[in-house]
């Protein structure tokens, strides 16, 4: 799977997918500023005059880009900057020695070495479920976390097979990528959640669950808002609202299809990286099946459940192939 030109490839094509997802995350930052730039401007003028109002919008977007630009650039890197921090605080992580765990440093190290990579700093967090992650934006300052639930109950062999997962997620810079994609997603979907806090709760009370059927609540309320403003007659006012509505849905539904598109392909292809490297599918396909059910960490939010090798459920929007697509794909 990982021969030298398709390992190449594959690198190459996170690297421009990573080009992409900045490139990405500074246009939606424009845009989201020019939309609301639009809505402010279009209260305080005349309806007819509509069409200025959004020429005049786009001169000022293009008047600001260097400046949001530069903006963006200086959040996007302490958001880096912190990310580890945040996971290390969700997770539980800390550092150990090699005399605290010579069974796991040994497993890092010769994998890392078979492979040509600077080992990654070595972290345990004390949970019980059964669980292993990697972060880090370069393979040469990554790090890899794995729970005291699993190293009690996996096999020499078993973890093997995990260390080797995550390794390949290193090496073929899938973390970085992860890394991106979970600070663009999230600081979109943050915003849109924080805003239709409200409209969630309505939700809740009226059973709609589910990311999907909170979303849909939300266009739902919005539009219909919408649409009574029409009616009464403040035109004006209703298409703030239906545009506003389609921003934030779209953005929401945008995030998080971008995230699932992301994790679950990488996941099939760190099961094939590790199957490489170890040599021994049987192993990874017994660690899979030990780990399922039994990988929840308390307290753990979407966030860290995407970065880790395997996560719970989570209908359309899981963030992991099931179990079943990883052990075929691996068999075949």
């Amino acid at each position: 799977m990982f021969k030298s030109h398709g390992l190449h490839s594959y690198v190459l094509n996170n690297h421009l997918k990573s080009i992409g997802l900045l490139c990405a995350f500074l246009a939606i930052v424009q845009l989201i500023l020019g939309v609301v730039w639009v809505l402010v401007a279009v209260w305080t003028v005349p309806a007819t005059d509509f069409t200025g109002v959004v020429l005049n919008s786009l001169n000022v977007m293009l008047s600001m880009a260097p400046a949001v630009l530069a903006g963006s650039m200086v959040w996007l890197g302490l958001a880096f900057l912190f990310f580890k921090r945040m996971l290390r605080k969700l997770s539980g992580l800390h550092p150990v020695s090699r005399i605290e765990e010579p069974r796991l440093y040994n497993i890092v190290e010769n994998l890392s070495i078979s492979v040509g990579l600077t080992p990654p700093q070595i972290e345990v967090t004390e949970s019980p479920a059964l669980n292993a992650f990697a972060m880090g934006l370069t393979p040469a300052r990554s790090t890899i976390g794995v729970t005291r639930g699993l190293l009690n109950s996996l096999t020499d062999k078993e973890l093997e097979a995990v260390i080797a997962h995550e390794l390949t997620h290193i090496r073929t810079y899938d973390v970085r990528l992860m890394t991106l994609a979970t600070i663009f997603t999230g600081m979109i979907f943050s915003v849109g959640w924080v805003l239709t806090y409200r409209i969630r709760e309505f939700a809740r009370m009226l059973g709609a669950t589910g990311l999907l059927g909170k979303i849909m609540m939300i266009f739902w309320v919005t539009m219909s808002l919408s649409i009574l403003a029409f009616a009464i007659g403040i035109e004006k006012f209703s298409g703030v609202i239906g545009l506003t509505t389609c921003l934030v849905v779209g953005a929401l539904l945008g995030g998080l299809s971008l995230r699932f598109a992301i994790s679950r392909t990488r996941e099939f292809m760190a099961d094939a990286g590790a199957v490489e490297l170890t040599k021994n599918p049987e192993a990874l396909i017994s660690a899979l099946i030990k780990v399922h059910g039994r990988s929840l960490m308390p307290g753990s939010d979407t966030t860290l459940q995407a970065m880790m090798i395997s996560a719970p459920a989570n209908g359309e929007f899981s963030s992991h192939p099931d179990l079943e697509s990883r052990i075929d794909a691996i068999v075949n």
